[in-house]
């Protein structure tokens, strides 16, 4: 995107999608922000024959449903979705199911996932499997590419790629799938990408060490260390010990600590009354911490 004069470059096709996308979450579904476009899609629709409306209509379901970002429907009377993705794409949904049972590793044990995250971890991948026999591209990683920067720092992951290599080329043996051969390597890549970034999610390797210089008789301590304990990607340490490889200290104290603490460590000054700016503050920076230590340049 371009500001001087407004516009965009690029593939027409990724910058519909990546639109479409901006303007769904923008208004969270609920409303379309075009008025005027609004009433020109009626216009039309109205101007169409029975079969053609709902030839229109069925494409916006597939939109809707099979786009790379789900939207979840809490209506009580709505099928679930494993409902509907066994009656409507099956064979999509059995590749899928394969592939997750076939790799060589318990995805929901390996990432200790609860029911509700694999479920999502679930939909996206046929999700993505389904965008990508429709567009014949990745469409997810485009998509992830342009809304999340911290996606640029993973680091690669040359054993997982190599699973889902070898995986995804012994499912595409079923003739049953003959029509996903041509998407071998946007799948592969696909696959690929949702994997490592769940992976570096839900157990990351490169963990940010914090450690905690603090007295431990006031009970704002106890919100400190249940706040950082929460944060998958941080190790906490109350030890001097472990000083020199911190990437972080907290400290309410004005000790002198040069000499036997990271000089490169963040140095926190906490609050004993810390509000929920000062929480923010430390997490946004253990965030940032976090992407460096992850980054492929580390």
């Amino acid at each position: 995107m371009y500001y001087d004069p407004l516009r965009l470059k690029g593939d027409e096709n990724k910058i519909r999608l990546v639109l479409t996308m901006l303007f769904w979450m923008a208004t969270e579904g609920h409303t379309w922000p075009f008025e005027d476009q609004a009433l020109r899609i009626k216009s039309i629709l109205a101007q169409m024959t029975q079969e053609e409306a709902m030839a229109e209509s069925f494409n916006i379901y597939d939109i809707i449903n099979f786009g790379p970002i789900q939207i979840q429907d809490a209506n009580p009377y709505m099928e679930s979705y494993e409902t509907r993705y066994k009656r409507y794409i099956p064979v999509i949904y059995e590749f899928v199911e394969a592939f997750i049972d076939q790799i060589p590793f318990d995805i929901k044990k390996y990432l200790n996932l609860d029911d509700a995250n694999y479920q999502g971890f679930v939909q996206t991948m046929i999700s993505m499997t389904m965008t990508t026999y429709m567009f014949k591209q990745d469409v997810t990683s485009v998509l992830a590419d342009q809304m999340m920067e911290s996606v640029e720092y993973l680091k690669p992951n040359d054993v997982l790629k190599q699973n889902i290599d070898d995986t995804v080329d012994y499912l595409l043996i079923n003739p049953k799938v003959s029509f996903l051969v041509k998407l071998r390597e946007e799948l592969v890549s696909g696959y690929y990408n949702v994997l490592r970034q769940m992976i570096q999610r839900f157990t990351p390797m490169n963990k940010v060490k914090v450690v905690v210089v603090t007295e431990q008789s006031f009970l704002g301590y106890f919100d400190l260390m249940t706040a950082l304990n929460s944060v998958l990607y941080v190790d906490v340490s109350q030890s001097d010990a472990d000083l020199m490889d911190a990437d972080m200290v907290v400290t309410t104290s004005i000790i002198d600590l040069t000499g036997i603490v990271n000089p490169e460590a963040v140095m926190f000054k906490w609050h004993q009354n810390a509000d929920s700016d000062h929480f923010g503050r430390m997490l946004g920076l253990l965030r940032g911490l976090w992407i460096q230590k992850s980054s492929i340049d580390d």
